[in-house]
């Protein structure tokens, strides 16, 4: 509700547990995911008012400010994501990515300020994320294996650092 994808009725009634209809189940998953990237290349998308979603390897976003939350997805595979002078007022929620198969890191940041950012990937998978040049994130939980290499200009992009994870990952 607080991120606009649930809403209610136009006279303000909000009914959780009436049913549902497949004009709104479309509504709310489109509200949900957004604008999706599912191509190979950088895409700049200038100012998004919503969900991005990024679902291929070898793209990503630049010179790109997002109202809303960013979904990194397992569609990424052991591909790589890079965000380049991206910034999120929300989350970026890191779902999918593996090791990548390029030797580099699966999810590089460059230039970026992040709100907050949640890796939760599934537990037979190993993130690799890279910060470079004047990231800063504001709040980071990792609930799952992930290495996180800090290639910032100076200092540390990570402003809170919360590390959830199950202690054999």
């Amino acid at each position: 509700v607080d991120k606009g994808i649930l809403s209610g009725y136009n006279d303000g009634r909000f009914i959780p547990k009436s049913q549902i209809s497949r004009a709104e189940v479309a509504k709310i998953l489109s509200s949900l995911v957004g604008n999706i990237v599912d191509e190979k290349r950088q895409h700049r998308l200038d100012y998004v008012t919503g969900n991005v979603t990024i679902s291929a390897s070898g793209g990503g976003l630049k010179n790109t400010v997002i109202n809303g939350d960013l979904y990194i997805t397992d569609g990424i595979g052991n591909g790589y994501v890079l965000l380049d002078n991206v910034t999120v007022l929300g989350q970026v929620i890191i779902s999918g990515a593996g090791e990548s198969n390029s030797g580099a890191c699966s999810v590089i940041l460059r230039n970026c300020d992040i709100n907050e950012m949640i890796v939760d990937t599934p537990n037979t998978k190993k993130l690799s994320i890279s910060t470079q040049g004047k990231t800063i994130i504001g709040n980071t939980l990792i609930k799952s294996k992930a290495f996180i290499e800090n290639n910032n200009e100076s200092g540390t992009p990570f402003a809170n650092l919360t590390i959830d994870a199950a202690p054999n990952d």
